[in-house]
């Protein structure tokens, strides 16, 4: 269970899932930080609950949970996305849409089959058109926003997705920059992940009282981001025109046995969904729709695969770690499956099921609670919101919206 003040700031632990994009390109920029230390923090965000979760699943929850829904899961065509489509259909969605960069690629519907296969269904019944690919390429804001207007198409103005899991993720082991300009995995992990939010929430928002229960928004984060260390962030924002600034540069990119970049793009996301889950909330404060990160801990993945580029130690260390704690995708899924489910009481939490709230609220407190953490969370959305806002007119419209009294509220209590 996550932390018990209501408008925390959401945050996650390492979830290798995500399409596991590499840069198998040179490049002579990839400093190491000083690996064993780093490894040492990486254990730290961990506990014996997450080392042994490869024998102890959590339980699944009944056959029905889902009946009568229809959910969206982006990056679902491998890995933890693939898995929880998977445990969606099985559970009784009526719809379970995943996304590809390609919707027509043989990788896109060697993923539905899958699904189907998995579910017990097969191609040619009728029940197949209940798993269906959209387009979505992270790396594009036209890509999201063309995305986003299929969604509201799809679904209609009186109707939306019961639940969206904000899945799909990268990890390099070398610099790659993103066409729209910033370091990629900020790009695919926060940024756009963000600006998809804010495109979607609103508009989710105003269905709320056509529904008997509010939708669900789950992002996959990673607990990770408890072993960054913010303190050398204040110095690029004081002077290198901020921390997106810092990290587009490819000589300030960093690589290593814990994936450095991975860490502080989910640190990143962590910071952009406090403001997330605000808009979420009614005038009185409460949420109209539910958001909740999680992290599944240790999973054996494409990404957690890619992440053995990232130095000649991760290469020989990761296998054997991954082999002795790694959970199935099966598994590993089960934490999305609870931000699905979540009840009011969790919005705006933290989903994980290895650390407890005393321990998490203590290992998280560096980044998220010291007065440090605040006055850094608030940075990071300014520049998150000017980063967007230059970029995409569509994002400019909902960061100038006025905030809700509600919001304004959750804000002054947190």
């Amino acid at each position: 269970m996550p932390p018990s003040n209501k408008h925390t700031p959401a945050s996650h632990v390492p979830s290798p899932d995500k399409r596991g994009i590499q840069n198998k390109s040179k490049s002579k920029h990839s400093p190491l930080k000083p690996e064993v230390p780093a490894f040492l923090l990486f254990l730290r965000t961990m506990s014996l609950k997450a080392l042994t979760g490869k024998f102890f699943p959590s339980s699944l929850p009944p056959a029905d949970a889902f009946a009568g829904q229809r959910v969206i899961v982006t990056g679902g065509t491998a890995g933890l996305g693939l898995a929880t489509a998977i445990h969606f259909l099985k559970l009784g969605a009526d719809e379970v849409i995943i996304t590809a960069r390609s919707a027509s690629s043989a990788r896109a519907e060697g993923a539905r089959q899958k699904i189907l296969a998995a579910a017990g269904q097969g191609a040619d019944k009728s029940t197949a058109g209940r798993v269906s690919i959209m387009e979505l390429d992270m790396n594009s804001y036209a890509s999201c926003v063309a995305f986003v207007e299929a969604v509201k198409e799809r679904f209609g103005a009186a109707d939306g997705p019961d639940v969206i899991v904000f899945n799909a993720g990268v990890t390099n082991s070398q610099f790659r920059r993103s066409p729209e300009g910033m370091e990629e995995i900020i790009q695919v992990n926060t940024l756009s992940t963000t600006f998809l939010a804010l495109l979607l929430v609103p508009w989710m928002k105003q269905q709320r009282g056509q529904r008997s229960s509010p939708a669900r928004v789950v992002f996959v984060s990673s607990g990770l981001h408890m072993s960054v260390d913010i303190r050398p962030w204040s110095t690029y924002a004081e002077k290198e025109g901020g921390v997106l600034a810092h990290y587009s540069k490819e000589e300030n990119f960093e690589a290593g046995l814990t994936s450095p970049m991975y860490n502080y793009s989910k640190l990143l996301l962590m910071y952009a969904l406090e403001e997330v889950s605000k808009m979420a909330l009614d005038q009185n404060g409460e949420p109209q729709i539910i958001v909740t990160s999680v992290c599944p801990g240790p999973v054996k993945t494409e990404l957690s695969r890619s992440m053995q580029e990232n130095s000649i130690l991760a290469r020989i260390a990761a296998p054997i770690f991954m082999n002795l704690v790694g959970k199935s995708p099966d598994y590993g899924a089960r934490i999305y499956l609870a931000g699905a489910l979540a009840e009011p009481a969790a919005h705006g939490k933290f989903l994980r099921d290895y650390l407890t709230d005393p321990q998490y609220a203590s290992r998280s407190a560096p980044v998220l609670a010291s007065k440090e953490a605040r006055l850094m969370q608030a940075q990071i959305w300014k520049e998150i919101r000017e980063a967007l806002s230059s970029k995409v007119p569509a994002a400019r419209e909902v960061l100038l919206r006025p905030a809700t009294a509600g919001a304004q509220d959750a804000r002054e209590r947190g």
